[in-house]
């Protein structure tokens, strides 16, 4: 995935080992919820072939297949975000499925609905119509939102057609979110209400659920359904405040909080009316919640609601350098090169796909039309191509060169013998010594295979240094001892890619309850660890890590930034910021082009903050 996305979620990330922290969270969901089975009680017939009816030439259906679209997805999202629990139903697989019962409901699988949609249809199956039909006889609601189907089978129907029956019987509902969550709200299972703020007492729709039946019990998850804010936008931040929410689940019952992050089994405050379980909440943009019902007894009230966490009495902060620690050598990004073909005369400098575009245009036994260079039968090689690269530095310094293929090198015009003595980020990016760099400037030229399967890919130097980097000119400087909170990227490490480990220390003049605060921070994930005993991971709003009681004194807070491997390998030349990050986003042609490296910001950006309070007595 070097020229594709997302990154490999393997040992190229340095990040990888972390993500547990957030698999383990996935596995415990998926263990609860796929027990018993799903409480679902509408249903909505899935209108694709209205949708293969107006699939022609965008002049004679474009408009019509636009509005099935508009509809198709109005009728998600007013559903999900009510919430209100839907199946799709497959009308070609519909008639094996469907099954015999006397009940007011419809049976399909293992599935049986009490009510069943028609929407944002041109066309209906005739079997569908007989089903239907059949439901309602038996006490099923079949609702007809907005306009009708008005062909049967793709054809226009004879005026005996069943389906004129099904419309005569069946619930018309205007296609308008209030009047269909109306037509519906005999079927929400929960509810949530904001509590705060300017909109209190409003439906809450940033929510999803699933709910599931598993004996006597039940299984609720609550998660966020919509995309935090800022996110995709470069320099936006996600939204730090939680919302407070009250949650209703229609029945009564005594919940228990599953902590999927964590693991913890823990009770959870809630309150019981006559016929509802109420839950007081702070929700998160990034958070969910997994809950087991269990059916409360006749004298439970519940107990109370979400515990209300003291302001902290004291904060403290670093307004300061800090000493910080890489976890692997430094990064020069070596991608912009003088070069020569074959032979040929030099040529002025340039960036590596850009040259690599432009021979393989040149040479056509060297195109590859995009495929893997692993899907590529072997080749002899006819091309090689000299790289120069231009190399400064303020300091004498040893340097490894980090290459996957390099047939020679020179430095300074003298040859070196490479000794691969390990890799760098992947097992194929081997590394070498190259010999000690005098202050000054100095010239490295590398000859590289080019073919269908070898590209030119970029070369980097390793090694304990800075990087100054300006515009496009970057410069080896010695390595600071302290670093200030703010984008390292700007602070020696423009390519770095690593672990970067802050050193925080603090003192307290009395014991207290301590909570880390990084609310701004550029990378993975984050780790904590205090007095050298690892507490825990920050990766989701409120940002906020409890690191529990800690005694008066010193104390040293490590604050670990798994970065990503982006300022390494992404396409740093890209202008567009387009969404889609396949193979060609590392090729950007006309003024999507820029010389400049395109950065990510990378690091803890604002100071963290420990939160002091009171411990209880």
């Amino acid at each position: 995935a070097k020229r594709d996305y997302p990154a490999s979620i393997h040992y190229q990330s340095a990040w990888y080992r972390e993500y547990k922290y957030l698999e383990d969270h996935y596995a415990r969901i998926n263990t609860a919820m796929t027990r018993g089975r799903p409480l679902t009680e509408i249903a909505v017939v899935h209108p694709v072939e209205s949708n293969w009816l107006e699939y022609a030439a965008n002049d004679m259906t474009g408009d019509r297949r636009s509005q099935l679209q508009a509809d198709y997805e109005s009728i998600w999202q007013w559903l999900l975000y009510a919430p209100l629990d839907f199946d799709y139903l497959c009308e070609s697989t519909l008639p094996q499925l469907c099954g015999k019962t006397e009940k007011p409901v419809l049976p399909v699988g293992e599935m049986a609905y009490k009510t069943v949609l028609v929407a944002g249809m041109e066309t209906i199956r005739s079997t569908t119509v007989r089903l239907l039909l059949e439901f309602l006889h038996r006490g099923g609601r079949v609702l007809i939102v907005g306009a009708p189907p008005k062909y049967v089978d793709a054809g226009v129907p004879q005026a005996d057609d069943p389906l004129y029956t099904l419309l005569r019987e069946a619930e018309a509902v205007p296609f308008q979110k209030a009047a269909l969550l109306d037509a519906l709200k005999a079927h929400r299972q929960v509810s949530f209400r904001l509590e705060s703020g300017v909109d209190a007492g409003k439906r809450g729709e940033d929510w999803l659920y699933n709910y599931r039946q598993d004996g006597s019990g039940r299984w609720l998850f609550l998660a966020s359904g919509v995309r935090m804010p800022g996110a995709g936008k470069k320099g936006t931040y996600p939204e730090l405040d939680g919302k407070q929410v009250r949650i209703t689940i229609k029945g009564r019952w005594k919940p228990t909080l599953y902590d999927t992050l964590t693991g913890e089994i823990k009770p959870v405050g809630y309150t019981l009316t006559a016929h509802d379980t109420v839950l007081h909440r702070t929700l998160w943009c990034c958070d969910s919640l997994l809950l087991h019902l269990t059916p409360a007894s006749a004298d439970d009230t519940g107990f109370d609601t979400e515990e209300k966490s003291e302001a902290p009495y004291a904060a403290t902060d670093w307004k300061r350098t800090v000493a910080v620690r890489r976890g692997e050598p430094n990064v020069l990004l070596l991608d912009l090169a003088e070069w020569s073909s074959d032979g040929e005369s030099w040529q002025p400098a340039e960036e590596l796909r850009r040259i690599d575009r432009g021979l393989r245009q040149k040479h056509p036994d060297t195109k590859n039309n995009g495929v893997q260079p692993w899907a590529i039968p072997p080749e002899q090689i006819r091309h090689h191509i000299l790289l120069r690269f231009p190399i400064r530095t303020r300091i004498d310094v040893d340097v490894r060169l980090a290459y996957e293929a390099a047939e020679e090198v020179l430095l300074d015009g003298k040859a070196v013998e490479l000794k691969p003595d390990g890799w760098f980020t992947d097992r194929h990016i081997y590394t070498a010594p190259l010999p000690r760099l005098a202050a000054g400037e100095h010239t490295l030229t590398v000859r590289v295979p080019f073919g269908k399967r070898a590209s030119l890919e970029d070369l980097f130097l390793l090694g304990e240094f800075d990087v100054s980097l300006r515009g496009v000119q970057a410069e080896l400087i010695p390595c600071a001892e302290t670093c200030g909170f703010g984008d390292l990227a700007v602070q020696g490490m423009p390519f770095y890619g690593g672990p970067v480990t802050y050193e925080l220390p603090f003192e307290l003049q009395e014991d207290a309850d301590v909570t880390l605060f990084a609310q701004r921070y550029a990378g993975a994930v984050l780790t904590a660890a205090l007095d050298g005993k690892p507490c825990g991971t920050v990766a989701f709003p409120p940002y906020r890590l409890p690191l529990g009681a800690v005694a008066a004194g010193k104390h040293t807070l490590t604050v670990t930034d798994w970065l990503t491997r982006a300022n390494s390998f992404a396409a740093l030349h890209n202008l567009t910021g387009d969404l889609y990050k396949g193979k060609a986003y590392w090729y950007p042609k006309g003024d999507g082009f820029a010389y400049e490296y395109q950065l990510m910001q990378s690091g803890l950006l604002l100071s963290p903050r420990l939160e002091l309070r009171k411990l209880p007595r």
